[in-house]
């Protein structure tokens, strides 16, 4: 079988209205990249493609969407190693760029979802974060990508962790590949048979139009075919309707002059107000504003994100650190350099297990100690009691008393000397226990006592 190629086709519609892309306008958000020349040699055979949803206006987020993609595309086609690897690596450092800049900018804050596809000699390899949406057609139905919704998802650009999905497929000459706004992730699959399943990309492109009616989506369809078709360009244009387009905008670029000046040292900004909360009176008056939970709830994770990203840094040029204190070394000493010492990093490498392991035994052997000391309580305890309850059976209870002492001799001994409680209890079982003697004693005298009277009467 001959390697595949793709053909990619874009859409732009927005409440219903297809806007036309030019040579001077670009879809926000999507990226198709070739591997470039400077490309690692581990990237060489990659055709990348990339559709990246923020939230807010398209058009206001168009530059910070175009860094990121540019940021991922960068990161992947630099990166060494496996393509997932390199392409989780992408999309960890577009996720840390858009955490830094949602907590240290005073601009909208921004999340969002991401989806990148990879092709490698007939195979796709897909990484999803946050919310998307991906579709797969082949010849005998469509495959939703995640396929099933998710109760728990993770935006890009809120955490500094990530909950990344991935998916392999082995392809087919004639599949299709839609990566779609997850805003119409509420259409059924079915709706998009006639756009994915056994159709070319011109009438995808084309069905896709009605499909998305009069909802804004942003789509990147590509066709996935062999070496036979070479009559089918690399890009395919939809065919504008009559009545339903738009002309081409160029998407903003930065324009260094035309950023707002510095404010003065001594003069303070003016603050942005909530929408529907009042402004404070100026008689000197205010009203409290209700409390926004969204608000509150935000706060708190950009409180978290930041404490995981300063946790991330520090740990970072730990790492650093410790490679400048000790640099790896070559293969060939020279010749006035002298030998490594290994003796105090292996000595450290035993003793530290050792320190552990005494230390974790310490604090098992305390705790037997604890439990047993409250079992001689306890028991203690309820022999003094058993004793009491005896009444004239002076021997029962003597048998009780004398081992509620040898407790007592255990815990001074064996557990834990001086205890307060033990010594409580010991003395009261050696008061009974005298009194218990005494007792029998006199019982005995008087026994003796009464047959010498009788004699003697």
């Amino acid at each position: 079988m001959s390697e595949l190629q793709a053909v990619t086709g874009q859409l732009y519609i927005v409440d219903g209205v297809m806007q036309t892309v030019g040579p001077d306008s670009a879809v926000p958000g999507i990226l198709v990249q070739p591997p470039p020349g400077k490309a690692h040699r581990s990237r060489s055979r990659d055709f990348l493609f990339v559709h990246l949803t923020l939230s807010g206006n398209p058009a206001e987020t168009a530059v910070l969407a175009q860094d990121l993609l540019d940021l991922i595309s960068q990161k992947f086609y630099a990166a060494s190693g496996s393509l997932t690897a390199a392409l989780r690596s992408a999309i960890m450092a577009a996720n840390q760029t858009l955490l830094r800049r949602n907590l240290t900018s005073k601009e909208t804050m921004r999340e969002g979802g991401l989806t990148c596809a990879v092709l490698r000699h007939g195979e796709l390899y897909t990484l999803q974060a946050g919310e998307t949406l991906a579709l797969l057609g082949h010849n005998f139905g469509i495959e939703r990508l995640p396929p099933r919704p998710l109760d728990h998802i993770t935006p890009l650009g809120r955490t500094s962790g990530l909950d990344i999905r991935y998916a392999h497929h082995r392809l087919q000459s004639g599949d299709l590949l839609l990566l779609a706004d997850p805003r119409i992730s509420h259409l059924p699959t079915d709706s998009f048979s006639d756009a994915l399943v056994d159709t070319d990309i011109e009438t995808g492109l084309d069905t896709l139009i009605d499909v998305v009616a009069d909802e804004s989506a942003r789509l990147l369809m590509i066709e996935f075919n062999d070496d036979s078709l070479l009559d089918l360009p690399d890009v395919v244009q939809p065919t504008p309707r009559e009545g339903r387009t738009a002309v081409p905008v160029p998407q903003p670029r930065r324009d260094p002059a035309a950023a707002p000046p510095p404010a003065p040292s001594g003069e303070r900004r003016p603050q942005p107000v909530r929408e529907g909360t009042a402004p404070p009176a100026r008689d000197g008056i205010r009203t409290l504003p209700a409390i926004d939970r969204q608000q509150v709830e935000t706060t708190a994770r950009r409180a978290g994100s930041q404490a995981a990203l300063g946790l991330s840094t520090f740990t970072a040029w730990l790492a650093e650190l410790l490679t400048r204190l000790r640099p790896p070394r070559t293969a060939v000493l020279d010749e006035e350099e002298e030998p490594v010492s290994w003796t105090w990093p292996i000595l450290i490498a035993i003793l530290i297990p050792v320190l552990i392991a005494v230390i974790v035994s310490g604090v098992y052997l305390e705790r037997g100690r604890v439990q047993r000391m409250a079992e001689i309580r306890t028991e203690m305890a309820q022999l003094i009691g058993l004793a009491d309850q005896a009444g004239d059976d002076t021997a029962q209870a003597r048998q009780h008393y004398n081992n509620a002492l040898a407790l007592a001799v255990e815990a001074e001994t064996e557990v834990r000397p001086g205890d307060e409680e033990v010594a409580r209890l010991r003395t009261i079982a050696r008061e009974q226990m005298q009194a218990c003697i005494s007792w029998i004693m006199h019982h005995r005298n008087e026994s003796i006592a009464m047959p010498s009277l009788a004699r003697h009467v």
